[in-house]
């Protein structure tokens, strides 16, 4: 996580931010560099996010990571998720 995100964690049997969780990003966040050791699918609420390729999500789009999949994402008007991560990410940076 970074300065100024949020997560409420609904799976709690599992470490903050794995599993199903809720997830706001600020305005202006970039998280960081990382590789998927599961599968990550999140739906976006409110907002937009950018990913490393350029997709524009918005509202309603849904996304699935496969295992090992590398990836950054970027929001410049804040965000809401809705996450499911299957197990822990690793940074490439």
């Amino acid at each position: 996580m970074a300065l100024g995100d949020a997560v409420l964690q609904l799976d709690d049997d599992k470490p903050l931010g794995e599993g199903f969780h809720v997830y706001r990003m600020p305005a202006g966040m970039k998280t960081r560099a990382h590789r998927h050791n599961g599968h990550e699918q999140f739906l976006v609420l409110e907002g937009e996010l950018i990913e490393s390729d350029g997709t524009v999500l918005k509202p309603g789009d849904m996304v699935f990571y496969r295992d090992l999949t590398e990836h950054h994402s970027y929001t410049p008007t804040g965000c809401l998720l809705a996450v499911h991560i299957a197990g822990p990410e690793f940074p490439t940076e």
